[in-house]
Order: structure tokens, then sequence, then C-alpha cells
């Protein structure tokens, strides 16, 4: 993500260059805040989350410390749960989040502009359509969204499902259910056996009987 001053993205206006470490930071989401993006770039500052690998949830707050680049922490970045039932009909049905930015005042400006554009990366990684619920009341099945698994730079949503029936139920009321990949639907035919004729037999030749022999007496 690249910050600009404003509404001009000329690269002369650029004042940050937020990214991911190589790997994301492991089992723990990082970021990194440069000065710009290119190969003489210098470190801002960094983000990095208070969770291993389960990110997210309505549960419970999520912080991302803020420190520079020798490692002292200069703010925070806290995603916070909802409070009352007004803010979790607000998580449950919009796509509207709370967070606070703790900032000191002698931080840059332009550092608390590039602070302010990774909470809405952050936002956007992790806390999008959280507590999302679908609910499917033709099958009778529910779902919901529960948190954001991270590994490595990866992520994954993880949903907690309900109701509904088996799959081999669903199957034997709809007569139209296909079966396996590539056929066109519906039961196989059996397919019917053919027996091989075997080849006859050549009769063998009978034997021409031998001539018998005359035998005569002499008087």
């Amino acid at each position: 993500m690249t910050v600009y001053t404003g509404k001009d993205p000329n690269p002369n206006n650029q004042i940050a260059y937020i990214k991911q470490p190589f790997l994301g930071g492991g089992f723990s989401p990082s970021l990194e805040i440069m000065n710009r993006d290119d190969e003489d770039a210098q470190q801002l500052a960094s983000i990095t989350a208070n969770a291993v690998c389960c990110i997210g949830g309505i549960c419970c707050d999520h912080t991302f410390v803020v420190s520079d680049p020798d490692g002292n922490e200069i703010g925070q970045i806290v995603k916070e749960r909802p409070d009352s039932l007004t803010d979790l009909a607000q998580e449950l049905g919009t796509d509207a989040d709370n967070f606070t930015m703790y900032v000191p005042k002698d931080v840059p400006p332009e550092t608390k502009a590039a602070m302010l554009a990774s909470l809405h990366l952050l936002d956007y990684m992790f806390f999008e359509n959280e507590g999302d619920i679908n609910l499917d009341f033709v099958n009778g099945q529910c779902q919901c969204k529960l948190c954001v698994f991270f590994c490595c730079g990866c992520t994954s949503p993880c949903y907690c499902s309900c109701g509904g029936g088996d799959d081999e139920e669903q199957q034997d009321q709809n007569p139209y259910a296909q079966g396996e990949e590539g056929d066109g639907g519906g039961e196989e035919e059996p397919e019917e056996e053919v027996e091989e004729e075997e080849p006859e037999e050549e009769p063998e030749p009978e034997e021409e009987p031998e001539p018998e022999e005359e035998v005569f007496e002499e008087e």
C-alpha cells in the first residue's frame, strides 16, 4: 500500500509505503512502514499483532503494536470488541468496525498518516465480514465466520456451520442428483454381459481302415 499527500497520486507526493516482511512475520502478522518503495527505502516503523495464528473474532480486543526501527513502542492500533448490543448488531449486520489508534504527540505527521493507512489495511486483511452470518432456510443451515487463520503471510477464514442433512440423505431425496464426475447424472444402467463364443473344434479326420491281407493256402 502506497500513501500519498493530497489527492494526486504523484510519486513526488509519496510519504510512505506499507508492505509485509518475508513470510509475513511467521505466525504473528506483521507490517513494515517504509518511507518509499525503492531499493534505498528506509524503515519508519513496524506493526506486529499481539496474537499467534488466530486473528479476528468479536469476542475480544485485538491489539497491533507499532514500533520504531529501534524496537521501541510508539503506538498501538486496537480493534475494539462490541461493548453493547448496539455494537454487536452493527458488527453482525454491517461492515462497520470500531478501531482505536494510540499515537504520541511527538510522532511525525508522515508516520501518523502511515499508521492510519495501516489501520485500513489491517481491517481489510483480517476483519472484513467479521461475524458474517449466512442463513439457508430451505436446507435449514447456518454458517458464521469466527476468525482468520494466519501462517507465513497466508490467511484462511474459519467458519462454523450447523444444521442441514447429510449429503447421502440429500442425494436420496433428489432423484436428479448427479453421480460421479463426468457422467450425465442419475443411476448408471448395468452393462449386459456378453458371453464369448468358443470356436468350434474341427472334427479330426477319420482313419481309413487298413486293407486285409489275403492268405492263400497251398494244396
